[in-house]
């Protein structure tokens, strides 16, 4: 797959949105667990969580649309419906970090090289195939 460099710098940097993204998840699942929901703010020396990942998210859709097949797009409203989502505490940050890691595994599968070579035929192959003839 060959791509411009503008098309892998965009891959580049949806990369860094979705670890910041996948950063807010944890952190704000490991801090809720706890019980200590409001530390989420400080920890990410942010005002509005859930507006900093909607920022974050805007921006990586912005990038992905770009480069990004089918399978990717559908995995990016998952984490869409996550971000924007109502919830709050752990079942949002939980919901956060699943759709998170499902885009990471879709752009990993998407980026993989493809498993269809064409390996050239062996001369045995070749000479049986002009015999038939």
């Amino acid at each position: 797959m060959t791509q411009s460099k503008s098309t892998g710098y965009k891959i580049f940097w949806a990369g860094r949105y979705l670890e910041r993204l996948e950063n807010i998840a944890r952190i704000g699942l490991f801090l809720s667990m706890r019980g200590e929901e409001d530390l989420v703010k400080t920890s990410l020396s942010v005002d509005d969580v859930k507006g900093y990942a909607e920022t974050e998210f805007n921006i990586l859709r912005e990038d992905m649309r770009s480069f990004a097949d089918e399978n990717v797009m559908a995995s990016l409203s998952y984490l869409e419906r996550a971000v924007f989502s109502d919830s709050i505490g752990e079942k949002y940050y939980r919901d956060l970090l699943q759709s998170v890691l499902a885009v990471g595994n879709a752009i990993e599968g998407f980026m993989a090289p493809s498993s269809n070579l064409a390996m050239p035929k062996k001369q045995e192959e070749v000479r049986e195939e002009g015999q038939r003839r």
